[in-house]
């Protein structure tokens, strides 16, 4: 699965921390990552990584007003063997540390959002911005809409590879869990999984 999405039953699952985490864990690690912002009605990305507001997002380089080039900022990373955990930016995806032993995530965010985000889920040319930027990347990560929420996310579904379902353990209740199986099931891409959020660590023994 070279084209991953990650979804959640509803929002404030952790799914944003998540994707995030999980791309900086693989770009420190030397993968080619891209970082997509495909949840448009609740976009969390551009403040994880201190994005200038306003910038040119995703919507931009499919309606022709930006290319993919001038919409995509890279952050670097901190590799491991500098003992640094987390990225540095100043705002405009630039690094503001010194020295080598830089990995660079890169993140295309949302930008505006389009008249029908469902109808853009599934269309061609969002399909074909997936194309280039998979052609471009070792992997590439997809901060997906809700199931629960909206259509959207299983519009997208058809779009890439694979799917990665973050679940919060104290949100999600039993009548939700039944309606996100029956959901998930009917999703294209390859089940890759489910993360679990919310779970207290108990000591053993």
């Amino acid at each position: 699965a070279r084209t991953v999405m990650i979804t959640s039953a509803v929002a404030e699952e952790g799914k944003s921390t998540t994707i995030a985490n999980l791309a900086v864990a693989l770009a420190r690690a030397g993968k080619r990552v891209t970082l997509v912002e495909l949840d448009r009605r609740r976009p969390l990305l551009d403040r994880f990584f201190d994005l200038e507001p306003g910038r040119p997002g995703i919507t931009q380089v499919a309606l022709g007003d930006a290319t993919l080039e001038e919409a995509v900022v890279p952050i670097p990373v901190r590799g491991p063997s500098t003992g640094e955990d987390h990225h540095h930016t100043n705002g405009n995806g630039n690094g503001n540390g010194n020295g080598g032993g830089y990995a660079v995530l890169r993140v295309l965010t949302a930008g505006a959002i389009p008249p029908d985000p469902g109808e853009f889920m599934s269309s061609r040319k969002l399909g074909e911005i997936l194309a280039e930027l998979r052609s471009q990347s070792d992997i590439v990560l997809i901060d997906a809409p809700p199931l629960l929420q909206v259509g959207d996310g299983l519009a997208l579904s058809a779009q890439v590879d694979g799917t990665l379902v973050v679940t919060r353990i104290d949100v999600l209740r039993r009548g939700m869990r039944r309606d996100l199986s029956r959901l998930v099931k009917t999703v294209t891409a390859r089940k890759l999984g489910i993360v679990v959020t919310g779970v207290r660590h108990r000591a053993l023994g």
